[in-house]
């Protein structure tokens, strides 16, 4: 039962790129930073607990942080959301060891049981998202420390 059978796996591919590209655009933005990061905590919240709920993927754990960061944010709360945004760093930091502790064929086999192309395609994919997230909500965790303590907005 290889990666190709699931066309949900290609969506997969697509969706780490658009997304990521959505969320920097979005974090790059001069506007409120409790908004951006609301609206893009949230798709990842959804995205991860479809994962987890509909492909059955209990190894996903993503929806924990990005729903805390999600709630955090929506009710901004800096102090929280510093907290949050941390749980979300050290959740992709067990992701990068994964990633970047195998190659991308045993990426591929390891995660998709799929070594042929579209899996190998998938798993220099993950990585990269893996860096990319890691970039943006590394971002983010500064953007929130430069806050004040009362979670005061200015461009809100």
């Amino acid at each position: 039962m290889g990666f190709h059978l699931y066309p949900h796996s290609l969506v997969g591919i697509i969706l780490m790129p658009v997304s990521q590209i959505f969320a920097w655009h979005t974090v790059l933005k001069r506007s409120p930073l409790f908004t951006q990061v609301f609206y893009i905590s949230m798709f990842y919240f959804g995205w991860a607990l479809w994962k987890r709920i509909f492909l059955h993927d209990s190894g996903e754990i993503g929806f924990i942080p990005f729903g805390l960061l999600a709630l955090t944010s929506y009710l901004g709360k800096r102090n929280y959301s510093v907290i949050a945004t941390l749980l979300l760093l050290i959740n992709f930091g067990f992701a990068a060891k994964l990633a970047f502790g195998n190659n991308a064929n045993q990426l591929a086999k390891m995660i998709k049981d799929d070594t042929s192309a579209i899996g190998i395609v998938w798993a220099y994919m993950f990585k990269a998202y893996i860096i990319s997230s890691i970039c943006l909500w590394g971002k983010v965790f500064h953007d929130f420390l430069q806050l004040p303590a009362d979670g005061y907005d200015p461009l809100a």
